[in-house]
């Protein structure tokens, strides 16, 4: 993935081509993924702080690309726009017995990638708690 976070695709944004080859691994992976978040609680703490790393590190990658793609949006913003596209790609994943009834992988990343790109371009800022 972080291959596509640099490189452009021609008709997609960065963000898009991002998201799309994430949900793509999730998709290759989802078994590994399902048997890693059954069995984790069962690890030893430096094998769960090493999982936790990499999820940190896969997060920042989807960061960094939202940064590029919409250098004036909220760090705040950023990490939970980050955050639910890992959860999303996930979701694949985990509710795939019910999910994919109703949608192909690409109907399911499509129907995410809009609603991404919708909820992006309302562009309304975060209040704080104090508000």
């Amino acid at each position: 993935m972080q291959e596509v976070v640099i490189a452009s695709v021609p008709g997609e944004t960065p963000l898009e081509a991002a998201v799309r080859a994430y949900f793509h691994l999730m998709d290759e992976l989802q078994e590994e993924v399902i048997v890693l978040y059954q069995e984790v609680k069962a690890l030893p703490k430096e094998a769960k702080s090493y999982i936790l790393e990499k999820e940190r590190d896969m997060v920042r990658m989807l960061e960094e690309v939202i940064s590029r793609s919409l250098p004036d949006m909220p760090a705040a913003k950023v990490a939970i726009i980050a955050n639910n596209i890992f959860v999303e790609g996930q979701m694949w994943g985990f509710r795939r017995w019910i999910l994919q009834r109703s949608f192909s992988l690409e109907e399911y990343i499509d129907h995410q990638v809009n609603v991404l790109l919708y909820g992006i371009s309302e562009q309304q800022p975060l209040k704080s708690k104090e508000e």
